[in-house]
């Protein structure tokens, strides 16, 4: 059996875990359509 303080400290791991993991998520999404967008625009000015 888990005490308390070890279950309070788990469960702030497993917090702190998930979103440090969902802030790289998001700031790969982003980034990558940064990239892309700039990846369209520069096909676009290529055809013109």
């Amino acid at each position: 059996m888990y005490t308390s303080l070890e279950l309070a400290v788990q469960a702030t791991a497993f917090i702190a875990y998930a979103v440090a993991n969902f802030r790289i998520f998001n700031l790969v999404k982003v980034g990558s359509s940064d990239h892309n967008k700039e990846q369209c625009h520069e096909a676009v000015s290529n055809y013109s």
